[in-house]
C-alpha cells in the first residue's frame, strides 16, 4: 500500500476512551508527513538524476561503440594501406629485376660483339702487318736489284 504525505495529513483516528494524546499524535504525523515529503523529493530528485546518469551511460556506450567501429575500420585501412604498399614494392622489385636482366643481357651481348671486334681486327692487324711485311720485302728487293745494277741478290756497282 502506497502512503503519500497527504494520506498522512489527512488521516484521523477514532477517539477512544483512555487513547493517546491527540495533539501529541498530530504533532508525530504532521513531523512523519513532512519527513516523507522530504523522501518524496529526494526519491523524485534521485530518478531525475538516475534518467540523467543512464542517459549519459547511453550516450558514452553509444560513442564508445563508434570509437570502436573507428579503430576497427582503421586498423583495417591500415593494413589495406600496407597490403597495397608491399604489393607495389613487390611489383617494383620484380620490374626492376626484369630491368636488370635486360642490361645484363644487352651488356653481355654487346661484349661478346665487342670480343668479336677485337677478334676481327686482332686479325686483320696480324694480315696488314704480313702485307706490310711483303710489300716492304718486295720494295727492299726492288731496292737491292736496283742499287746492284740489276743482278740479283744486290751486288752490283756502288754509286
Amino acid at each position: 500500500m502506497n502512503i503519500t504525505p497527504l494520506d498522512i495529513q489527512q488521516k484521523r483516528f477514532l477517539v477512544a476512551f483512555r487513547g493517546y494524546e491527540r495533539a501529541e499524535v498530530d504533532l508525530f504525523l504532521e513531523q512523519v508527513r513532512d519527513e516523507m515529503e522530504k523522501l518524496v523529493r529526494e526519491n523524485a530528485e534521485l530518478g531525475e538524476f538516475r534518467q540523467g546518469y543512464d542517459d549519459r551511460v547511453r550516450e558514452f556506450r553509444s560513442r564508445e561503440e563508434t570509437l570502436k567501429n573507428t579503430l576497427i575500420t582503421t586498423q583495417r585501412l591500415a593494413e589495406d594501406i600496407k597490403e597495397t604498399a608491399r604489393r607495389e614494392a613487390d611489383a617494383i622489385i620484380k620490374d626492376a629485376q626484369v630491368r636488370a636482366q635486360q642490361i645484363i643481357a644487352k651488356a653481355q651481348e654487346e661484349k661478346v660483339r665487342l670480343d668479336a671486334d677485337i677478334h676481327e681486327l686482332g686479325r686483320r692487324k696480324h694480315h696488314a702487318v704480313l702485307d706490310l711485311k711483303k710489300m716492304l720485302q718486295t720494295h727492299l728487293e726492288m731496292v737491292n736489284y736496283e742499287a746492284g745494277g740489276g743482278t740479283k741478290g744486290g751486288q752490283g756497282t756502288n754509286p
